[in-house]
């Protein structure tokens, strides 16, 4: 009746069963996760196409408009001032500017392959990288400059004669010396930088003009 207690009752679980459950939900929980990442590389990759795409559009009308595209500002242009922190006066020709340093790179510059001479302070040049979009901004071609998220690849800007490109790093492609579907790359030239390289990398540039 009420009150008597049974003998050899075996609900509930073992120590020993708990920790294998444990064990296979957190090994359930691990392969999840890893899709799930791969899903999110992907889609921070088409937002970062979407605006590429955007700044290729805005160069096209600017170049269209004013003859010219936006000037380097990070040396190498005689037509525009210098933009480097610091005071410091690159010595070498321009290769362009990105918003923030590439994370995942010793010392925040680009790689690139075959010039060994491409200096981060040319490379990475956020003041200059702003005052090339910011004539596209007040242009109206823009509504606001461009910028990457922290901790996200960067998007790096640059302008030679009649051509210019825009170029960022998808997180997950598989690294190529041809690009993506729609990147410009390689890109004829023979500075071996950027989209330019023949060492397979993520770069995805979008290139206006000849």
């Amino acid at each position: 009746m009420f009150g008597k207690k049974r003998t050899g009752d075996t609900s509930g679980f073992t120590l020993i069963e708990v920790m294998v459950v444990i064990t296979i939900v957190g090994l359930l929980a691990s392969f999840a996760m890893v899709p799930l990442s791969e899903s999110r590389a992907k889609a921070r990759d088409a937002a970062r196409i979407t605006t590429v795409l955007q700044i290729r559009n805005a160069l096209a009308q600017y170049r269209e408009q004013f003859g010219r595209y936006p000037l380097n500002y990070s040396g190498g242009d005689p037509s525009a001032p210098v933009f480097v922190a610091g005071g410091v006066a690159p010595t070498l020709p321009s290769w362009g500017a990105c918003d923030r340093p590439l994370p995942g790179i010793a010392g925040g510059g680009v790689v690139t392959p075959g010039c060994p001479l491409c200096s981060a302070i040319t490379l990475v040049n956020p003041l200059a990288y702003e005052a090339s979009m910011q004539e596209l901004v007040n242009a109206g071609f823009l509504s606001v400059i461009p910028r990457s998220n922290p901790g996200e690849p960067a998007y790096c800007y640059q302008a030679i004669d009649d051509q210019a490109y825009i170029v960022t790093t998808l997180e997950a492609s598989i690294p190529s010396t041809r690009g993506a579907p729609g990147s410009c790359r390689p890109y004829a030239t023979s500075n071996l930088t950027w989209c330019e390289s023949g060492t397979p990398n993520r770069s995805h540039c979008m290139c206006v003009g000849e």
